[in-house]
């Protein structure tokens, strides 16, 4: 069983394998990106210490193009899918409502990211503008511009999207390429696209460019909305608004994403109201029931 919730800024698919419990439920938050292919231009821009930097970038040639359009939904889908679950605290099935549930069951449902960089500009949720630039050399030894994806805790974005006006990021290839502590910055954007602030969001609030925002301590700077790839619970965030949608219950507040702990998110209310926390890791599927289950929405 599918149920889709669809809008301008994501669509999403909660899946239901209705005829056995060998398979937790399966929420994917689809993205529909258009690649706008930018020709050589000279790009300005303010770094961390206020300074303005003028990057170059060049022309893409045939081969490099098809690798970015490839390679980048391949390494972000990988990146975010399958790492993270929710595990509830009790069934949310219509069928099992009364039967006991321990550890990791059918009942969690599996978080997973999927970009579609396919579809026609008008039909896109976002318009990724992708920059190319040259390979280091000894009079640019690390050539570099600033990539950037706006979220839903945007409120420009925001607006512009549900004014049906086009939301646009920024990015170049050399985001495919791992940074120090192992990040594609491809990666971290679109955590930033589905709705995550930096690891370090409270550093924004004074300073929106802070480096502190990507982390103070060893620990944030390993985090993949820091400048790392450690993928921690607090990273279900959008999954479980958007499982809101799909359940039923209040809709978290807006700076809910600042919020660290505690990692509880509930769907619907009342006798239907169930927690869900979240968890790092694949989950090993068990079976625990024998019969058919249907999707209580």
């Amino acid at each position: 069983m599918h149920v889709n919730v669809n809008d301008d800024w994501m669509n999403s698919t909660l899946w239901v394998q209705d005829a056995s419990l060998v398979e937790p439920a399966l929420l994917t938050l689809k993205v529909k990106v258009f690649l706008l292919k930018e020709g050589p231009q000279s790009m300005s821009y303010e770094d961390f210490r206020g300074r303005t930097v003028t990057q170059e970038t060049i022309e893409w040639d045939a081969a490099s193009w098809q690798d970015w359009v490839t390679n980048l939904p391949r390494e972000v889908n990988r990146a975010w899918s399958n790492r993270l679950w929710l595990e509830p605290n009790r069934a949310w099935r219509t069928n099992v409502r009364d039967q006991r549930i321990d550890g990791p069951t059918a009942n969690s449902i599996r978080l997973r990211l999927s970009i579609d960089c396919t579809v026609p500009r008008s039909a896109a949720h976002v318009v990724i503008r992708s920059y190319r630039l040259p390979e280091p050399s000894d009079e640019n030894r690390q050539p570099f511009w600033r990539s950037n994806m706006e979220g839903p805790f945007s409120d420009s974005s925001r607006r512009c999207s549900l004014r049906g006006g086009e939301t646009f990021g920024n990015m170049d290839n050399r985001d495919l390429i791992p940074k120090p502590l192992g990040q594609l910055a491809a990666v971290h954007e679109f955590g930033h696209y589905i709705g995550l602030h930096y690891v370090n969001a409270e550093a924004c609030r004074s300073d929106p460019n802070s480096e502190d925002a990507y982390g103070v301590t060893d620990h944030q700077r390993n985090d993949m909305m820091g400048h790392g790839t450690r993928i921690e619970p607090w990273h279900a965030f959008p999954w479980c608004q958007r499982l809101r949608r799909h359940l039923g219950g209040p809709q978290p507040q807006t700076d809910d994403w600042v919020r660290r702990n505690p990692l509880t998110y509930a769907t619907g209310t009342g006798d239907n109201q169930v927690l869900w926390y979240p968890r790092i890791g694949q989950i090993r599927p068990t079976v625990w029931f024998n019969q058919e289950l249907t999707l209580d929405v």
